[in-house]
């Protein structure tokens, strides 16, 4: 989601509801991780439940975000200048919190993991590719086809290994799945965007 919001709003400039589109998209998203992310991380379906669907944080702030938006309720300026900040600062503090974890991975183990390799495909090519299989047959508008296609396109989300550290399990591969999707993405997503105006 935070990924896909400055892509997108660069590719379609004259769309400004992209935005909202990634807004759901990271929504369901984060409710997954909450869900079944955090169970095939600790192998515990105690995490698979609607309670965890509901009350999290993403999804309590979107029961606040989406009637604002909606109605077009405008915040207090102080109030919404602390809210487009925190907004502006959500990717490079997730790109920090990445950082941190990347500076204690050798390189070679990047190299001798082939789960996170396996990752990196699968996200990064048989995604976006199936992606585009869909939704060029979706009864929508061509903007709304490349939105969900770009999405796809982007690399392993960063969530991944939030989740990874809060539940203290599986660090090390998260940590490289996301290392390995990130760098590939600077290759794999200028090449699939290639394939856009097929969608339009």
């Amino acid at each position: 989601g935070f990924f896909g919001v400055p892509i997108l709003s660069a590719i379609m400039p004259d769309h400004p509801a992209v935005a909202m589109y990634s807004a759901i998209c990271s929504l369901v998203m984060n409710a997954l991780a909450w869900t079944i992310g955090s169970a095939i991380i600790t192998r515990d379906k105690k995490y698979i439940s609607w309670r965890k669907i509901v009350f999290n944080p993403n999804t309590l702030s979107a029961v606040v975000a989406i009637p604002l938006f909606c109605f077009n309720i405008l915040l207090p300026d102080r109030v919404d200048s602390m809210v487009t900040l925190l907004a502006q600062f959500s990717t490079p503090l997730c790109m920090i919190i990445l950082g941190m974890r990347l500076a204690t991975v050798p390189v070679r183990s990047l190299l001798s993991d082939h789960l996170p390799q396996w990752i990196m495909l699968v996200k990064n090519l048989a995604s976006p590719l199936l992606a585009f299989a869909l939704a060029y047959f979706l009864p929508v508008d061509g903007y709304i086809k490349q939105v969900l296609f770009v999405l796809c396109c982007c690399p392993v989300a960063n969530v991944v290994l939030s989740f990874a550290e809060m539940l203290n399990e599986g660090q090390k591969t998260a940590a490289n799945a996301v290392l390995l999707s990130t760098i590939f993405s600077l290759i794999s997503l200028p090449v699939m965007c290639l394939l856009l105006p097929f969608l339009a």
